[in-house]
This record gives C-alpha cells, sequence and structure tokens, in this order.
C-alpha cells in the first residue's frame, strides 16, 4: 500500500508537472499560430486593397478620358453657338468625328429644346436626326463599321429619357446607371454621360455620349486576383456593373462598408471583402470596386504552419513526459520507498537503527534525520509506560478517597476527613482538603449565627415599616387636602387679578376717549373762533359796502342834478341815475340787514366757543379724575398679580411636598415588603443551615441548630 502511494505520489508529480509544461508549450503556440494567422489575415487585406486600387485606377481612368471627350465635345458646340458660328451640319459633323476618334464611345448625341438651337425648327420637320416638328435631336451611333444619324427617342418619358430629363431638371453633368442595350444581334452593358448647356436664358440642351463597358470588363478580367479570389464593380446605386458570373450584372450588389471585412459567400465560403470607392469626377457620381479572397486559400499555408507547430508542441510534451517521470522516480520515488521501510519496522516495534541509501536531496536527508528522531522518541515512549503504570495505580487511591469523602460532604457531613496514606504531590492535596473542610464547617457555623440574627432584625424592620407606613399615609391624605384648598384659593386670587386687570384696561380705554373728546373740543372751539373772526371780517366788508353805496347814492344824485340842468337832452340820463339811486338803497338796506344776521350769529358763536371752552375744563378734570382712578386699579392689578404668583409658588410647594410624601408612602410600602422578604429568606436559610451536621457539638451551635430546626 505504501509503495503503491508513493508511486502514485510520484505519477501525480510527473503528470502535474508535464500538464503544466503542456499548458506553457500550448500557450505559446496557440498565441503563435495567432500571430501568423493575424499576419495573414492582414497580409491578404493589403493585397485586397492594392488589387481594389489598381481596378479603381483602371475605372476612373477610362470614365475621365471618356468624360474629358464629352466635355470637350459640349464645350466646342456651346461656344460657336453662343457666338452664332455653327449651324445644325457643323454641329453634327462635331458629334460624328468626335464619335469616329474616340472607339470607347457607341454613340454621340444632343437634345435642345424647341427652336433653342436656331430658331428654324420647322424648316427642318422630318430630317435625319430631327422629328415630326423640326427639334434639333441628332442621335450618331456605330452600325457595324459606319457611323449612322437617327433622332433621339422617348426622351420626354420618365425613366426612358432621363439622360434629357435629369440634366434639364438638376442643370448639373449626369452619368446615368449602367443598363443593357441591344447593338446587332446581342445585348452590350453600356452607360451614358449626359452634359447640360446652360445660355443665358437658361437650359437649352444637353450633349452626351454612350459609353460601353466591354472594354472595361476586359481590363479588369485581365488582372489577376491573388488566391483566386475576384473582383466586381458596383454603380453609385449598388447595382453590379462588372462580376465575373455575367449573370449577376445589373443586380444589386448588398451592402457597402468600404473596410475590411470577413463573410460569407454562397458557393464560396468565408472570404476577405475589401471595397474602395471611385470617384468620377464631372459627373457627381462615385462607383465602388469590390475584390474578395477566399480565407481557405489565404489561410491554406497558415493552417500548414499550425500544424507543424502542433505536432512539434505534442512531441516535445511526450518528451518532457517521459523525461518528468523517470527524473521524479530516481529523486524522489526511490528514497521515499526507503525512508517508508524503515518506518514501517518503527511501527512494528523495531527500535534497532539499520543502514540506509545515502541522501539525493536535503529535502530526503531531513526526512532520515526525522525518522532517526522518530526512533529515539519510540525508546523514551517505552521508559514512560512504565512510569505511567505506577503512576496510574497510585491515582487510582487519590480519586476514590476524594470521591468518597465528596460524597459524604453533599450530603451535609462536615466531620469526615482524609485517612488514606497519599504520597508525593498527593499528599499536599489529602492536606488542602482537610484544611478546607475544617474552615468550611466554621463559615457555615457562622453564617447560621448571622441567619439568627438577620432574622430577628427583618422581623422588627417589618413592624417599624408598618408603623412608618400608616403614619406617612395620614400624612400624604392630610397635605393633599391641604393642596385641595391652596389650589381653589390660588384660582380665586387669579380671577382676582385677571378682574383687576381688565378693569385697569377699561380706565384705561376711557381715559383714552376722554383725551380724544377733549382734543375734540378744542378744535371745535378753534374752529368757533375762526367763525368769529369770520364774521369780523364780514363785517368790515360790509361796511366797505355801505360806504360804497352811499357814494353811489351821492353819485346818482349829482347825476339828476346834471340831467335836470340839460333840461329835455338829459332826461334819458335823469332816469338812468334814478335807477341807479334805487339800485344803491337796495344794496344799502341788503346789506345792513346782512349785517344784523351776522351779529346774532357772531353773538350765537360767542356764546358756544364760551360753552365749548367750559366742555373742555370739564373733560380735563375728567381726564384727570380717570388717569387717578387707573393708576389706583393698576397698583390693584400689580398687587393681585404679585399675590396670585406667590400662592401658586406655595401651591407648587405644597404638590412638591404632597408627591414627596406619596413617594415616601410607597417607598415605605417597598421597605416593608422588602422587610418581609428578607425575614422569608432568613428563615429559609437557617432551615437550609440546620442540615449540616458539625464535629464538634457545643452549646452555641446546639442552640443554632435548634432555631434552625424550628424556623424550619
Amino acid at each position: 500500500m505504501a509503495t503503491a502511494r508513493l508511486q502514485s505520489l510520484c505519477t501525480k508529480i510527473s503528470t502535474r508537472a508535464a500538464l503544466a509544461v503542456a499548458c506553457f508549450i500550448g500557450l505559446g503556440s496557440g498565441v503563435t499560430a495567432y500571430v501568423i494567422e493575424t499576419s495573414a489575415v492582414a497580409n491578404a487585406e493589403r493585397t485586397a486593397n492594392g488589387v481594389a486600387m489598381q481596378i479603381s485606377g483602371d475605372v476612373q481612368s477610362q470614365f475621365q478620358r471618356s468624360i474629358g471627350t464629352v466635355e470637350g465635345m459640349r464645350n466646342a458646340i456651346q461656344s460657336a453657338h453662343e457666338l452664332g458660328q455653327i449651324n445644325r451640319q457643323g454641329a453634327d459633323a462635331i458629334l460624328r468625328s468626335t464619335l469616329v476618334r474616340s472607339p470607347q464611345l457607341l454613340a454621340t448625341w444632343s437634345g435642345w429644346e424647341p427652336d433653342a438651337f436656331d430658331g428654324k425648327d420647322v424648316g427642318h420637320a422630318g430630317l435625319p436626326g430631327h422629328d415630326q416638328t423640326g427639334r434639333y435631336i441628332p442621335y450618331w451611333h456605330r452600325e457595324g463599321d459606319q457611323v449612322a444619324l437617327s433622332p433621339l427617342v422617348d426622351y420626354t418619358r420618365e425613366g426612358a429619357g432621363d439622360y434629357y430629363l435629369l440634366p434639364k431638371r438638376s442643370g448639373q453633368p449626369v452619368l446615368l446607371e449602367p443598363y443593357l442595350y441591344k447593338v446587332g444581334d446581342h445585348d452590350v452593358l453600356m452607360t451614358t454621360i449626359a452634359l447640360p448647356i446652360m445660355e443665358a436664358k437658361g437650359f437649352a440642351g444637353v450633349v452626351g455620349a454612350d459609353i460601353g463597358l466591354d472594354d472595361l470588363k476586359q481590363r479588369i478580367s485581365a488582372i489577376k486576383v491573388p488566391f483566386g479570389g475576384r473582383a466586381s464593380v458596383i454603380s453609385g446605386h449598388n447595382l453590379y456593373v462588372y462580376h465575373p458570373d455575367s449573370t449577376m450584372l445589373g443586380k444589386n450588389a448588398g451592402e457597402t462598408t468600404y473596410r475590411p471585412r470577413q463573410v460569407s459567400v454562397p458557393g464560396i465560403g468565408p472570404v476577405m471583402q475589401t471595397e474602395v470607392r471611385v470617384r468620377i469626377d464631372g459627373v457627381g457620381a462615385s462607383w465602388t470596386v469590390r475584390v474578395e479572397l477566399p480565407m481557405q486559400a489565404v489561410l491554406a499555408d497558415t493552417r500548414t504552419a499550425e500544424l507543424a507547430l502542433l505536432l512539434s508542441s505534442l512531441a516535445m510534451i511526450v518528451g518532457l513526459i517521459i523525461v518528468l517521470r523517470v527524473t521524479a522516480s530516481r529523486l524522489v520515488g526511490r528514497p521515499l520507498d526507503a525512508i517508508a521501510e524503515t518506518m514501517g519496522r518503527l511501527a512494528a516495534g523495531d527500535l534497532g537503527s539499520g543502514p540506509h541509501a545515502p541522501a539525493a536531496s536535503s529535502e530526503i536527508a531531513r526526512m532520515q534525520a526525522a525518522v532517526e528522531v522518530f526512533r529515539a522518541n519510540a525508546r523514551d515512549q517505552q521508559r514512560l509506560q512504565a512510569e505511567q503504570k505506577q503512576f496510574e495505580q497510585e491515582q487510582t487511591l487519590v480519586v476514590d478517597s476524594l470521591a468518597e469523602c465528596l460524597q459524604k460532604l453533599s450530603e451535609g457531613n462536615l466531620r469526615n476527613r482524609i485517612d488514606a496514606p497519599f504520597s508525593g504531590r498527593y499528599a499536599d492535596i489529602k492536606t488542602n482538603y482537610n484544611l478546607a473542610l475544617d474552615k468550611l464547617e466554621q463559615l457555615i457555623i457562622e453564617v447560621a449565627n448571622s441567619a439568627q440574627l438577620l432574622n430577628s432584625g427583618a422581623a422588627e424592620i417589618r413592624r417599624a415599616s408598618g408603623d412608618l407606613s400608616l403614619r406617612t399615609e395620614q400624612q400624604a391624605a392630610s397635605i393633599e387636602e391641604a393642596a385641595a384648598a391652596m389650589a381653589q384659593m390660588t384660582a380665586q386670587i387669579s380671577d382676582t387679578a385677571s378682574n383687576a386687570a381688565q378693569a385697569d384696561k377699561a380706565i384705561n380705554d376711557a381715559r383714552q376717549e376722554a383725551a380724544v373728546g377733549g382734543a375734540t373740543v378744542q378744535q371745535a372751539t378753534h374752529a368757533m373762533e375762526e367763525i368769529r373772526k369770520a364774521s369780523d371780517q364780514i363785517s368790515e366788508i360790509i361796511s366797505v359796502i355801505n360806504s360804497i353805496t352811499f357814494q353811489t347814492n351821492l353819485l346818482a344824485l349829482n347825476a339828476g342834478v346834471e340831467a335836470a340842468r340839460a333840461g329835455s337832452a338829459g332826461q334819458g340820463f335823469a332816469v338812468v341815475a334814478a335807477e341807479v339811486r334805487a339800485l344803491a338803497q337796495r344794496c344799502s338796506d341788503a346789506a345792513n340787514d346782512i349785517k344784523a344776521q351776522i351779529d346774532g350769529s357772531t353773538r350765537r358763536v360767542a356764546d358756544g366757543v364760551r360753552l365749548v371752552a367750559d366742555t373742555g375744563r370739564k373733560l380735563e378734570t375728567i381726564i384727570e379724575r380717570i388717569s387717578d382712578v387707573s393708576d389706583l386699579a393698576s397698583q390693584i392689578a400689580r398687587s393681585a398679580g404679585t399675590q396670585s404668583a406667590r400662592i401658586q409658588e406655595i401651591n407648587a410647594t405644597v404638590m412638591e411636598m404632597d408627591v414627596s410624601t406619596q413617594r415616601n408612602s410607597a417607598m415605605v410600602d417597598q421597605s416593608t415588603t422588602l422587610a418581609g422578604s428578607l425575614a422569608d429568606r432568613a428563615a429559609h436559610l437557617t432551615a437550609l443551615i440546620g442540615h449540616f451536621s458539625f464535629s464538634n457539638q457545643n452549646g452555641a451551635l446546639q442552640a443554632s441548630r435548634e432555631a434552625a430546626l424550628r424556623a424550619a
């Protein structure tokens, strides 16, 4: 069993070491494979991007050349037309010669608004390159090796006429989406470039060309894509313009992201897909070149390298396992077997030392030294066992003696002592036990005496507490009645103080109202004085009026005298003078009447002033009397308030005495209860002590024992 375990330990050590090495080698191999694969993918991305850039350059160069040709054709026709130096035959010559010189073009054409070219559409109706209205719409195209002329068609119909309608609406160059057009007996993939002719009056027409894409297809097909990949060209509306599979032309190309990515393509599997944008200047369009590289071909060399790396890693792991197993067996297994054999002999009781092989390591040497320590310890153990047997015999005697004495002690017998002979340290146990029992007997005797005294004192305390409780209850009842009477007196004095305060407030209000009345009387006196002064002024005015009336009478009299002297010529003036005298007389009479009335009013006002002055003096006297009464009421209110506060303090003191007395009564009740409980516990203690038996029965102990028995 030991050998199997040691062999298992050796196997575990070598196996775990091999697993650790395998993990590290596997981790390193994995990291290496990841780096190789990542490098291969990055290289494939760069390769695909390079091919896409090459194709993008070819597409861009072909379109830029064609766009430049169409722009030159448009500029020549537009410039000559604006200068009035071209006719329809000259424009046809430019379109035809451009088509002949540009083999990449399938057709050149121009379309003009009605009468926009020269205003002579009617005279050209039905001619080649014109419709039935004479509108100039020439379309020069190839027919075999020749160049033919025909009019444009469907240029006003949506969709089919986008080559004319789109530049007309936007005023910008237009590159149409590629489409299939039947040329001869086969379909040709082509596109159209249309450039608007903008003059001072606005849109005049369109110049354009049809471009065949077969040449572009041949140029792209000639480019060899690495790893057996493929390239395709996508239009601005995401349709295939070129694809190795001709059935895909004109179909949707799917999502474009313009960043390398790995996708799955039906029929090919995972591919590295790279997209590059192709910007076609001059027409505001952009196409896309897409390159797809099969990941199986891209990673073929990487997979081979990874397989070689895997096989080499497995070989290294197997070799390391064998080396580790042999090393573990020599350095660990064999030395441990020898040590296990030695320890087996020790376990069987063979304490003799035997030969052992020299240690192969410091750890094994320490283990051999430990085995020798175990052997020495076993020898010491045999010696100690003999001593232990003798010790156990003596220990049994001590335990039995203590058990017997403790059993008697538990029954209340304090007279037993240890008499058996003890040796060594056990003799101290015997001496200490006997001394402790002597002290315990003396202590219980003293406790019994104290319990007797405690029982007598508790009885006395119970009687005194009962008497104190009765007297305290009587005192509490008396104080409670006094507190109730004092509370009623306090309430009455408080009501008196409150009524005195209300009376003081009412007197103050009356004094204030009287003061206001005195002020009003003074104002009335002042107003009557002003009335009297006004009456005096009116009298003076009436005197002036009387003086004026007297002067008017004199003037009227003089006027009458002068009128009499004038004779008949002064009769009219005499009449006027008479009327003036009569008017002056009436004024004098009215003034006298007013003066008489004012004099009467003045006398009555003077009487009123005198009465008001008397009233004011009387009000002042009343205010002084009210002030005296208010002062007396205030003093009464203050005195009542002071008495009420003092009575409340006395009442609070009495209430506190009542509370304290109630608490004292409660405490006395508690003391009485506690005294009774104390007496009960003292009696119980005396009864418990009565169960003990003592070694020396003197008179005092016998008396306490009998008292305990009586209490019990």
